[in-house]
């Protein structure tokens, strides 16, 4: 039984079942138009084509269910949850010790200024995300990232006491 064009093109059958029956015709009637006379197999560059397009259309119908706005939702829950979390688990050394001060009438406490940046700035940026303030939390969350991470590298021993301490450990 002698093939035609046509049965080898359609013999190459990479795209989803869904998009094939919607367009199959279409798609069989370019090829065979773009044909030579008297072609028998199909090109390697329509194989590759066929092969490489029918790839990714299948791989889009996966992503398909990931496009809903339930996601959408779902991300904007958890990052303010995670900002709730995060401004009161900043708030702990804070408020910890002005409980005890008012309890028990112990001397004011004093605070390190990287405990009472974060506790402000994930404060600030747990509220904004509560409000619907979107971009401003977003804005907050990176300013307090960057300042946490500006005044731990202050905290860092000067590059003397680290060869110190790399070669008192035999690391060097």
């Amino acid at each position: 039984m002698s093939r035609t064009l046509a049965d080898r093109y359609r013999r190459l059958a990479f795209y989803p079942q869904a998009h094939r029956d919607m367009y199959a015709q279409e798609m069989l009637g370019v090829l065979l138009d773009d044909a030579r006379p008297g072609q028998r197999y199909p090109r390697l560059a329509d194989v590759v084509v066929l092969i490489w397009c029918g790839l990714r259309a299948r791989a889009t119908a996966l992503a398909h269910p990931l496009r809903g706005d339930s996601w959408r939702s779902s991300t904007g829950t958890l990052g303010v949850l995670l900002m709730m979390l995060l401004a009161l688990r900043s708030l702990r050394p804070v408020i910890l010790p002005l409980a005890v001060w008012t309890q028990f009438g112990d001397p004011p406490p004093t605070f390190d200024t990287t405990v009472v940046v974060l506790a402000v700035g994930w404060s600030a940026a747990a509220v904004a995300a509560m409000t619907a303030l979107r971009r401003t939390a977003a804005y907050l969350a990176a300013t307090v990232v960057f300042v946490h991470s500006v005044l731990l590298t202050r905290k860092l021993p000067s590059p003397r006491k680290l060869r110190c301490w790399w070669s008192r450990n035999g690391l060097h």
